[in-house]
């Protein structure tokens, strides 16, 4: 499948995921992230779908965000740290 006829399919997933809520019918919390995950692919983040469910419950959790990008951005650090060392 493109990446056009994926955003088409997943703009009309959303489309008719704003009119049910639109019209009182309630939405589960799985198509609430499902939802938040498409958003997010269309706005030009591709991130792993475990990695994006987990910052979810991390943030259900109450866990402040800056503490999840502080996590997030060691984690990237040290796999670059990783890199270097073993190519040089």
């Amino acid at each position: 499948m493109s990446d056009q006829s994926f955003l088409v399919n997943e703009v009309s997933v959303s489309k008719a995921t704003l009119s049910a809520s639109a019209n009182g019918n309630l939405i589960s919390g799985h198509t609430i992230d499902n939802e938040l995950y498409t958003l997010c692919r269309l706005s030009g983040c591709w991130i792993n779908k475990d990695v994006f469910k987990t910052i979810l419950d991390l943030l259900r959790a109450n866990v402040q965000p800056n503490a999840i990008l502080q996590v997030l951005k060691s984690i990237v650090a040290s796999k670059l740290k990783k890199t270097d060392v073993s190519l040089g």
